[in-house]
């Protein structure tokens, strides 16, 4: 029996998760990094796409911070398509799991330039 008042999973996934959130920074002129950290699905997609808009306002380069990303769908994958073809786009690494899966089961591992850390994101 299930209680009335409790929230329903995330996404209707039947997992819950910790819901996905974007914050965009200023490495240095001319560079944004965003974090990505935790779940990113449909819940996630304006959050994603506000921080993506705000890397393009700050011109240059555009890295994603990738390693705390613990679900990925086709929401993600439609951004960051999406913005690969807008910003001078790197993801940083090393990509978790679930983006792993999802870039390798779509076939867009190429479409994007991945480096093993932000170090070396940061350095190119």
């Amino acid at each position: 029996m299930s209680d009335q008042g409790e929230s329903s999973p995330r996404g209707g996934s039947g997992r819950p998760g910790v819901p996905g959130t974007a914050t965009c920074r200023t490495e240095r002129p001319g560079v944004s990094v965003i974090n990505l950290v935790g779940d990113f699905d449909a819940d996630s997609a304006k959050e994603l796409t506000r921080a993506f808009e705000e890397a393009a306002r700050g011109g240059g380069r555009t890295i994603a911070d990738c390693t705390g990303i613990t679900f990925a769908d086709v929401f993600l994958l439609h951004t960051l398509l999406d913005a690969n073809t807008t910003h001078d786009l790197t993801l940083a690494g090393p990509p978790p799991y679930p983006l792993l899966v999802l870039l390798d089961g779509t076939g867009t591992t190429d479409r994007f330039t991945i480096t093993p850390d932000l170090h070396s994101a940061l350095d190119q």
